[in-house]
């Protein structure tokens, strides 16, 4: 059966067939595990272990030439990438001229097809993370490196990820054919793109501004967290206006019961054994209901992030206030340009819509 997403289930619905107590434990774990990592190697090895996965997911499959091809440009974009994020993190008018452009190239790039928008959106992803690793507290060339060795590492490893799909498919006499290239020249999809009368090129430009925008007023807003509302947008942001709005009502939903509860939790509980017991709680059902419930999902999200404030810095009072304001900012942006794409898409022609 094919998976529905997030969004399309009700606001309160759960997906049985997506929820699973025993991914939420693999993801207790993954999260358990990823936490030691990180206090044991740094920012840099986990630059270095998302880099190989960001890599490994965008090579894709198929043929073996164009794979390494592809982990080699993805590796090399995300390093370069990850320079630019560090870099431009700690001035809020350049971090939002850089997502502007980046997020406009990222949206542009959906024209060559599914593979290339996949790598875009993680690109695009990375860099808005890349933002909070401040060059300050971080060495923006080790960040860099280490994203670049990671994803090397993951294009070394794609020979054995070729010969394991051929050994667990082999080609028979239905096999499908790679499917062909593209006729005509590399640049015409982009240029094509490109034109201003082209539905992805209208929604790349008003994604960018809109994400660009978000980073100026984050930053200015929330001193802790500037950029938590442009990954609330960023997240929320679609071409398809139904998909948006849905997404948007989840998080807005989730966010907001979430942190009620959390507050809730942390002012009546005061052991740090049960604090603790809580939070195990959360992480594992945040992943149990990830793909059953988006709302519930950004539910335990959200407490998860009041607890662990709790128990680390004592004081949640600005981190509620952050969160629930960066994702009022980040839904409201994101709902403006969902009105913008309807607008935009009522001046169309009936077979133009946008397929980004």
């Amino acid at each position: 059966m094919a998976r529905v997403s997030r969004a399309r289930v009700g606001l309160f619905e759960l997906d049985r067939e997506q929820f699973s107590l025993r991914t939420g434990l693999v993801g207790l774990l993954a999260l358990g595990a990823a936490v030691a990592f990180l206090a044991v190697v740094g920012y840099a090895g986990v630059a270095a272990v998302l880099g190989a996965i960001i890599t490994a997911v965008s090579a894709g499959s198929g043929r073996l030439a164009p794979c390494i091809a592809r982990g080699v440009a993805v590796a090399t974009v995300g390093s370069l990438l990850t320079v630019v994020g560090v870099w431009s993190g700690e001035r809020g008018w350049t971090a939002g001229l850089v997502v502007t452009v980046v997020t406009f190239a990222a949206t542009i790039v959906v024209a060559y097809g599914k593979t290339a928008a996949t790598a875009a959106f993680l690109l695009n992803l990375w860099l808005l993370l890349s933002l909070t690793f401040t060059a300050s507290d971080h060495s923006l060339g080790g960040l860099a490196a280490s994203f670049l060795a990671g994803g090397a590492f993951a294009v070394v490893l794609q020979p054995l990820a070729a010969h394991r799909r051929r050994t667990a498919a082999p080609p028979g006499p239905g096999a499908e054919e790679p499917p062909a290239a593209p006729a005509g020249p590399w640049s015409a999809p982009l240029r094509a793109a490109l034109r201003p009368e082209s539905p992805l090129f209208q929604f790349a430009v008003v994604r960018g501004l809109a994400t660009g925008g978000t980073t100026v007023l984050g930053w200015y807003l929330f001193d802790r967290h500037p950029y938590w509302a442009v990954l609330v947008a960023f997240v929320i942001i679609k071409s398809d206006p139904v998909e948006s709005w849905a997404i948007g009502v989840h998080r807005a939903v989730g966010t907001v019961f979430g942190a009620a509860v959390g507050i809730l939790v942390v002012q009546n509980v005061d052991s740090t054994p049960w604090l603790t017991f809580l939070l195990v709680v959360a992480s594992m059902l945040m992943v149990a209901v990830q793909r059953a419930n988006y709302a519930a999902f950004t539910f335990f999200l959200t407490t998860l992030l009041i607890l662990s404030t709790r128990l680390v810095e004592g004081d949640v009072g600005e981190t509620v206030w952050e969160r629930v304001g960066a994702t009022v900012l980040g839904i409201g942006i994101a709902f403006a340009v969902t009105a913008v794409v309807l607008s935009i898409a009522g001046r169309r022609q009936p077979g133009t819509a946008t397929t980004a």
